[in-house]
């Protein structure tokens, strides 16, 4: 009885003098934290700003972090912390992702928040770690593998990603989704930028933009086009609006980075390469 009680206490102790030394989550400070220095400045800014884009166009908060090392920690219990600890996702929708690269130890964790389970499943997340993101990653193209793995989980949120190397839409759909915000982006700028002038001159700027992306985007017709003509003086006329709202909200940002409350259940995937 002696020798159990004796062990228990060096066991209790073992436990008290290592928990001081559990790795701690590092700050969340913008969409990827590179703390392991896998990417280039450049890749940064680039990841960085098209998961920003895509925030603003969905709501949903995908973010990456990269570490040097677990330091004998599993990856599924450190990512877990990691989503308490940086809420990703929108309080009420739980919208969030979370990409982990722990460099030394070569392991990958996808976890998603509670509202994604239903479509970027467990199933689907380790297809994207094994399939898309490992071969990459053994190569030595970190940047290639978080931005297909990116593109991959933005198809499977929307049900287009099975994992067998095939996707209900290819690729042309993501580019061309991302053309009509950059051609949206544009038209609210300059017709914003001329309705400070003059509100109607905003609308006539309209009323030739709008059929011109319609045409070069779209392929429309004549007939549609007049449609277009219509949509763009009126969108034309708004354009002051939106772009007052966009700079108003622009102003918030100096408050620091951080989710928006999403909520986690430890649903996603690990794996390694």
């Amino acid at each position: 009885m002696k020798k159990y009680i004796v062990s228990f206490i060096w066991v209790l102790l073992l436990a008290i003098a290592t928990s001081g030394y559990a790795l701690e989550v590092p700050k969340l400070t913008t969409y990827v934290n590179d703390y392991a220095g896998m990417l280039s400045k450049d890749e940064v800014d680039r990841i960085s700003r098209d998961l920003e884009l895509y925030e603003s166009a969905t709501s949903n908060q995908i973010f990456i972090l990269t570490i040097p090392s677990l330091e004998g920690e599993d990856i599924e219990g450190f990512s877990i912390k990691v989503a308490e600890s940086w809420k990703a996702g929108h309080k009420g929708k739980d919208n969030g992702v979370i990409i982990t690269l722990a460099k030394a130890d070569r392991k990958i964790r996808i976890e998603a928040g509670r509202g994604l389970e239903g479509t970027l499943t467990d199933l689907i997340s380790g297809r994207i770690i094994d399939q898309e993101m490992s071969p990459r990653l053994k190569a030595g193209k970190t940047a290639e593998a978080l931005e297909t793995a990116i593109a991959k989980i933005k198809l499977a949120v929307k049900g287009e990603y099975k994992g067998d190397g095939k996707t209900a839409k290819d690729g042309e759909k993501e580019k061309e989704d991302s053309m009509l915000q950059f051609g949206l982006i544009i038209f609210f700028v300059i017709t914003g930028i001329a309705g400070f002038a003059n509100i109607f001159l905003g609308g006539s700027i309209g009323a030739v933009l709008g059929p011109t992306l319609g045409y070069f985007m779209f392929n429309v017709t004549f007939p549609l086009l007049f449609i277009f003509i219509i949509g763009g003086f009126i969108l034309g006329l708004a354009g002051r609006i939106v772009l007052e709202v966009g700079i108003a909200g622009g102003g918030g940002g100096g408050g620091g980075f951080g989710g928006g409350g999403g909520g986690f259940g430890g649903g996603g995937a690990s794996g390694s390469w």
